[in-house]
């Protein structure tokens, strides 16, 4: 407890490093709060949408809102703008929401959590539709469409739309998981026939096999930390046949094939944390040391393995 209160209260820097993951040119424009160089960077990968989701996501925590919004103001016609203050938005709204369960909400909160999600999409569609060929603003409406809780057709559309633009899109198929997994209103099953008829279509090294460990972490995540069912965890962590399927997959992966640096980033993240419940000594400790200078404790809140990182990496050295 007294490590995540720390990091919560870690100085600016630790934060910029946190939120760029590491990345030494979104760090020294947040660290700058440049927008001259933040509009530069967006202008020069118009076609690499990797990276267009990786810097809007790294500014979306703490670059200033205002200067966002005087960008829009200035230039409505321009897609990066609309796009970096959407998803800027987005956190703003699940901040305003405030973590912890829904009867823990205040009627204010949600009314404040829905007005600005309301905002979110507004400039979400129009980034998408000003720069057409972009899958990255539908990837980002469907987490805005589940926090919404829209339904399912309106996430399976804005999923639809990032997979015309982009069939291979990692963050679009992490959230449509999201969007089917128990947590947010769908199942398990739903979950997991998802990631098998997605590995049904895909070469055995496509990246995108790697959503079984997310999968697999939210599973455990949901048993251990929503149901408070911490039997029902361990044993899906001792599972044989969970740990032979996450380390096949590994090995026809991230073992053994390169990938964009950009997207392999989160997909090593996810797995560093599921080799950690699983118990997996080997995979952990050869991700943790590609991850190295990326991965902070704060990022493994994602797979309900926030604050373990020291001991982790510990575990993975001695065992």
């Amino acid at each position: 407890m007294l490590r995540r209160i720390l990091g919560i209260l870690g100085s600016n820097n630790q934060k910029i490093i946190e939120d760029t993951f590491g990345n030494p040119i979104a760090s020294k424009i947040l660290k700058h709060k440049d927008i001259v160089a933040l509009k530069k960077l967006f202008h020069d990968i118009p076609f690499i949408y990797s990276q267009r989701y990786f810097y809007s996501l790294a500014f979306s925590r703490r670059f200033p809102v205002k200067i966002l919004e005087q960008w829009v103001k200035q230039e409505p016609e321009n897609a990066d703008a609309h796009l970096v203050y959407g998803a800027r938005l987005l956190k703003l709204a699940w901040k305003a929401r405030g973590f912890g369960r829904g009867h823990d909400i205040s009627a204010q909160q949600w009314q404040e959590f829905y007005a600005l999600l309301d905002q979110t999409i507004e400039e979400l569609e129009t980034a998408a539709r000003l720069k057409d060929d972009d899958p990255t603003p539908w990837v980002y409406l469907i987490m805005a469409a589940v926090y919404h809780s829209q339904g399912a057709e309106t996430e399976l559309r804005y999923y639809n739309e990032a997979g015309k633009r982009d069939p291979n899109n990692w963050h679009a198929h992490i959230h449509r998981l999201t969007g089917l997994s128990k947590k947010y209103g769908g199942s398990h099953q739903l979950m997991f026939d998802f990631v098998k008829n997605v590995q049904g279509q895909s070469a055995d090294n496509n990246l995108l096999n790697c959503l079984v460990f997310k999968a697999h972490s939210e599973y455990w995540k949901y048993k251990s930390q929503f149901e408070g069912d911490e039997k029902a965890a361990e044993n899906h962590a001792n599972d044989p046949a969970v740990i032979a399927e996450c380390l096949a997959v590994y090995e026809s992966t991230l073992a053994s094939n390169e990938y964009d640096s950009f997207d392999v980033l989160f997909a090593r993240i996810n797995a560093t944390g599921l080799f950690h419940v699983l118990r997996q000594k080997e995979p952990l400790k050869t991700e943790l040391k590609n991850l190295q200078g990326q991965l902070e404790d704060v990022h493994w809140t994602w797979v309900g393995t926030g604050w373990e990182l020291r001991q982790a990496k510990l575990l993975s050295v001695l065992g």
